[in-house]
């Protein structure tokens, strides 16, 4: 049986100009599932006002961590790619497919048609679960896929925020380094896309219960990734705090933000050392390279701080490799795109 492998990450512009991180910010930000507003109001934001701002302050940002062989996200998954093809069998094929960029998960699933391919593989490389990451990876491959008219049988592999092989690498990363304090800093969303389930109540204690509004709610995969991580570091509740990055615009984020943490950080004589973890990103990339390793860096370290760790993320380590290419193999992990 032929399996293809789809990777499937959010995307990079081209390169590091105005230009091509125009077009990028307008390819992302116009999906339906990451600015969830009426279309025209969306086409009206985002092209009208956000781009012609962002564009040329996110092309300087890029810069600064461009590297000769290019976007640090694009290069890095391709080294991850050559890495899992060499841990798995010799039927498996593997490609990338950007949500937002080249090569795009249209161009990957044409080709893995014409390879006809028996099985297909969707892999978000996204831990915890949301609708504008692993939900929007899901609907564009349902669509695309049903206008390929492709006969392969599409699954998808479950979130692994709470699984051991992620957890497991994580973990490897962070235990030699020990500061003062722990900053486990994920990828913000607006509140009221996690608070559109009634049931939910932006708590720790109810993302960490059993209840139904959990299994796929960002939040709740954020605090069970935290959670797991502290008890493997034997933490106290006083030496890390949970936040959240990247925030856009006026509306309510899910908090504490990280910026604004990590300045009150700095002013406090107890946390002259402190370390900051990205567990919601498996890839280095603009927001942790530039976002954390150079802006968050700079903010504590202005308001007083002294020492400021970043922790890389997994990128293509050998034992990360190896661990996702056997959670991928094993059919329990696999849910049907179609349901």
């Amino acid at each position: 049986m032929k399996t293809g492998v789809l990777i499937v990450n959010i995307g990079t512009p081209k390169t590091p100009s105005p230009q091509d991180v125009g077009i990028y910010l307008k390819k992302f930000l116009m999906d339906e599932d990451v600015i969830s507003i009426p279309f025209v109001l969306r086409w009206i934001l985002v092209k009208l006002i956000i781009v012609p701002i962002r564009s040329v302050r996110s092309a300087a940002k890029y810069a600064k961590i461009w590297t000769p062989e290019g976007s640090p996200l694009q290069v890095r998954t391709e080294n991850f790619v050559q890495a899992l093809e060499k841990q798995l069998p010799e039927n498996y094929t593997v490609k990338i497919g950007m949500s937002y960029s080249e090569p795009s998960i249209l161009t990957s699933l044409a080709e893995f048609k014409n390879e006809k391919i028996d099985k297909l593989i969707i892999c978000p490389m996204y831990p915890q679960y949301a609708d504008a990451t692993t939900g929007s990876a899901i609907k564009t491959v349902r669509k695309f896929s049903h206008q390929l008219k492709m006969t392969a049988d599409i699954q998808y592999i479950k979130p692994f925020h709470d699984q051991d092989f992620y957890l497991d690498n994580v973990f490897e990363k962070m235990k030699s380094t020990q500061p003062q304090h722990w900053i486990f800093s994920y990828h913000g969303l607006p509140e009221k896309q996690i608070t559109k389930n009634s049931e939910c109540q932006l708590s720790l204690s109810c993302c960490l219960s059993q209840k139904s509004c959990t299994i796929k709610c960002y939040r709740s995969h954020c605090a069970q990734t935290t959670e797991a991580l502290v008890k493997k570091l034997n933490l106290s509740k006083s030496d890390y705090t949970m936040t959240f990055q990247s925030r856009l615009g006026v509306a309510n984020w899910l908090k504490p933000y990280t910026d604004q943490v990590l300045e009150a950080l700095g002013k406090r004589k107890d946390t002259r050392r402190i370390a900051v973890v990205s567990p919601a990103f498996v890839t280095d990339c603009l927001e942790t390279l530039e976002e954390i390793n150079l802006e968050s860096r700079e903010t504590f370290l202005e308001n007083g701080g002294e020492h400021f760790t970043y922790i890389e993320c997994l990128n293509s380590d050998h034992d990360w490799v190896k661990g996702f290419a056997g959670y991928l193999t094993n059919g329990l992990n696999l849910a049907s795109i179609k349901s």
